[in-house]
């Protein structure tokens, strides 16, 4: 599983680091990789990401549940 944040540049705009949490507060984005082919280029590589796939909390006990039940994406 490849995931991805967007984030601003200055870390105290996004991220609110806590003893129990740490919160993101900006867009983040999940795809699998598993079956794509492997490629010689080891400087630039483009991965399609679709929007649909938002990386929240909602989204990570759905994609869990998913991996539990199916042992893979």
């Amino acid at each position: 599983i490849l995931i991805v944040l967007i984030v601003p540049m200055e870390v105290e705009s996004w991220i609110n680091p806590s003893e129990f949490k740490t919160v993101l507060m900006h867009s983040g984005y999940w795809t699998s990789i598993r079956g794509e082919p492997e490629t010689p280029n080891v400087e630039k590589v483009t991965i399609r990401i679709p929007r649909i796939n938002r990386f929240t909390a909602e989204g990570l006990t759905e994609l869990m549940t998913q991996i539990a039940k199916q042992g893979r994406l």
